[in-house]
Parts: C-alpha cells; structure tokens; sequence
C-alpha cells in the first residue's frame, strides 16, 4: 500500500490540533467594568471611576500568550463626585487645542462641551500579545503574573506600552478570568494639558502622571453575539 504523502496527512490532522480561540467581554452589572483612574494635584489625588467600557479579547486559553484585542472608553463615561472637573477632564481629553480655546480658557458652558467640539471622543487600549500561563495552569482566586503588550491611544496619540497584570480564574463563574493590575500613563506623552483651578487665592495644578487601575472580570463571549 502506498504511503500519503505528509502534506495530506498534515492537511487532514490540522483540525484536530488548531487552537481554539475564545473571545472574551467585560461583565456587566456588580463586577465591571472595574477601572479607576487617579491624578494628584496640589490638594491630593483626584480619583474618577469608568462606567463604560466596549470591546472584547480573543485568545486560546491553552496559548494565552498570543492574545489580542481593543477596548474602547467614551471620555464622557469618565466620571467623579463634581460635574465642573469631569467637564474640565473632557476637555483636556476631547478637545483639538488648534481649533479650541482651550487651554486658553474653559469652554463647558453648564458642565458640558458644547456639542460639535469633541475631537477625541473615547480612549483606546489595544492588546498586542503576552507572556502568560495557560489558563488552565492558572489558580482559582489566586493571581499569576502576566506581561502584556499593549497600545494606548489618547486624545489622538498612540503609544506603546507593557501592562503588568495579575490573572485568575474566577471562583464563583466557570469560564471567566480575573485580571488586576495598574499602568501610568504620563499625559505629556499624548499632548494632553490638564488647565490649572483656583481655589480661593490658590492656584491648584495636576502631576503628570495619571494610574489606571484595573480589576476586571471577562467573561466568554456567547456564540453568535
């Protein structure tokens, strides 16, 4: 009997072997989207929350490392305890300055960017690739460390950067994967300018550097949606 040549038996044994991507989304409700961004400033540190966030991941979770995916944040999903400062946010965020008065002055008119002005309307996080476990190896409620490649894009700007993670698999929903960590961004880095307050005879400036803070719950994307 005559041998198959080995690009038949490759071709015929491929589906057998082909890695198994899954996609992955935010939870909603209680568990997401779980993002908090911090600033300091003369007085302290402003802390915002993120109600929203779209996109998804796709990876095989017995190579992990070969991960990618984008999630978007609307700036207007950015928010704090004072309406004023999360429109002064959006402004430094959203605003062309070559076709703005800002940072010259402020241009909210009752806590809001008049409409039509918003250039930069959401921050972008793009995953690239990463060093990781399999997630099968990876522990119930107990962190492994993962190194992922990573793109921001913010107020029109991209830049590089490595996201420092701890991953795990979620105790009370089969499927799903923990991720907690943090990433500085220096906001000088994507042109972004940040207009002093003053508060009484005080001046009031913002540091240079903002710390994303993620705890993140993804869970499987059904089939079909």
């Amino acid at each position: 009997m005559r041998q198959a040549p080995l690009f038949v038996l490759v071709v015929l044994l491929a589906p057998a072997v082909r890695a198994e991507v899954q996609a992955y989304r935010l939870a909603e409700g209680k568990d997401g989207p779980g993002i908090t961004l911090s600033l300091p400033f003369t007085f302290g540190t402003h802390t915002d929350r993120v109600l929203r966030v779209s996109g998804e991941l796709h990876l095989d979770p017995d190579s992990p490392e070969r991960v990618d995916g984008t999630f978007r944040v609307p700036i207007d999903a950015i928010v704090s305890d004072s309406a004023e400062r999360d429109c002064h946010m959006r402004e430094a965020l959203g605003l062309d300055y070559s076709r703005s008065q800002y940072p010259r002055e402020h241009v909210c008119k009752d806590d809001r960017i008049p409409a039509g002005m918003v250039a930069y309307p959401d921050i972008a996080l793009e995953i690239r690739g990463a060093q990781a476990p399999p997630v099968t190896t990876m522990g119930v409620g107990k962190d492994s460390l993962i190194s992922a490649q990573a793109l921001w894009t913010i107020h029109g700007v991209t830049r590089p950067a490595r996201l420092r993670l701890g991953a795990s698999r979620d105790a009370k929903t089969p499927g799903a994967l923990r991720l907690r960590g943090t990433s500085e961004v220096r906001l000088s880095d994507f042109g972004v300018v940040v207009k002093s307050a003053h508060v009484l005879f005080v001046t009031s400036s913002v540091g240079e550097v903002a710390t994303v803070q993620f705890d993140l719950l993804l869970v499987r994307k059904p089939a079909g949606r």
